[in-house]
């Protein structure tokens, strides 16, 4: 069986938030689905993909140094 939380985000979400793909994005901001933790999210994976391509780390070996909580509304 699965657990739920790994149903919450899948594998390659953050792609949108990476790439900031044009038409992705442009339809996001036209129907006013994106919000400024969006771009905070987008800074967060930059970091993130931008260091384990310098160093190979992981992710979470270095949470400490850049986590920043969000709170989420839907």
């Amino acid at each position: 069986m699965i657990k739920q939380y790994f149903l919450a985000v899948p594998h390659t979400a953050e792609l949108p938030f990476i790439w900031m793909q044009e038409p992705i994005w442009r339809k996001a901001i036209d129907s006013l689905e994106v919000v400024p933790g969006d771009y905070e999210m987008a800074d967060f994976f930059g970091k993130m993909w931008t260091l384990f391509a310098k160093t190979g780390f992981k992710w979470y070996r270095c949470l400490s140094i850049f986590f920043k909580s969000f709170l989420l509304s839907y």
